[in-house]
């Protein structure tokens, strides 16, 4: 028989391999930390964040991430997704803001059920990063975010802090998912609320915890996606974006690297 760490292990390198660049997988080391790690010349480091493991929480909310890194969402019981936002306005897609450079990302909706979170085949989604300007994104979960400030940020600064854009997120009245229309008489509302968080205008069209990291030994340096697809619907291509979303289905990869510290 396997030992299980083993079986851990193989199912880790197998889950990665779709996301990184090249056939050859050497090996993984692995950190839990609250900072970013360097990762060594021929690898890449991948950033792992539970979407409400924590209920109405991304654990950790906040990450510092490198181009070429991969951030890994895992997902918990609960009809939950990952939506690109723009800083001031927290829970519409990016794309129904104007002033803005670079395109939207979206995980689709992920319905995991006990039976997933009992077998290890949490549904996972990962990130490609193509460059380190700050970039937030929210649940679109009814009262996920305007409720529970359900948000998430990569590369937050002091000009675009996180906190800000948790309390505008529990101010605000609306919430949207890609392809949603937003009411007419919602823009007023929404830019005085963002008035102190942003310039950036809506156009007419449609706490920080601990970060979990591991560094991946890869034939490039880049993680991307091995198809170039689409992030999900109601988003457009990705291929020019900020950063870059694809699907992995089936296996935990967070539970699985788990092995690599037990």
């Amino acid at each position: 028989m396997v030992p299980l760490r083993s079986t851990w292990l193989l199912a880790l390198f197998s889950a990665l391999s779709p996301v990184i660049l090249g056939d050859d997988v050497k090996g993984a080391t692995g950190a839990i930390n609250g900072t970013t790690p360097t990762a060594p010349e021929g690898e890449i480091t991948v950033h792992f964040i539970s979407v409400s493991e924590e209920l109405h929480l991304f654990t950790p909310n906040s990450i510092n991430a490198l181009p070429g890194d991969v951030v890994s969402f895992r997902f918990w019981p609960g009809n939950h997704s990952v939506i690109r936002a723009e800083y001031g306005y927290p829970c519409i897609p990016y794309e129904d803001l104007e002033g803005h450079s670079g395109q939207g990302f979206y995980s689709e909706v992920q319905s995991p059920n006990a039976t997933d979170v009992e077998l290890g085949t949490l549904p996972v989604w990962n990130l490609t990063i193509n460059d380190t300007s700050p970039t937030f994104f929210y649940c679109g979960a009814p009262g996920s975010c305007v409720q529970w400030g359900m948000i998430g940020a990569i590369n937050a600064d002091a000009e675009h802090a996180i906190a800000t854009q948790i309390k505008v997120a529990r101010e605000a009245n609306y919430v949207l998912t890609p392809g949603q229309p937003l009411p007419t008489d919602a823009y007023t509302s929404m830019e005085h609320l963002a008035q102190s968080a942003t310039t950036v205008t809506v156009t007419n069209s449609a706490p920080t915890t601990s970060a979990s990291t591991t560094s991946v030994a890869a034939s490039s340096a880049t993680a991307t996606s091995d198809d170039g697809g689409d992030s999900g619907s109601g988003s457009s291509g990705l291929s020019t974006g900020a950063i870059v979303g694809i699907v992995i289905g089936g296996v935990a990869l967070l539970a699985l690297a788990g092995g690599l510290f037990w």
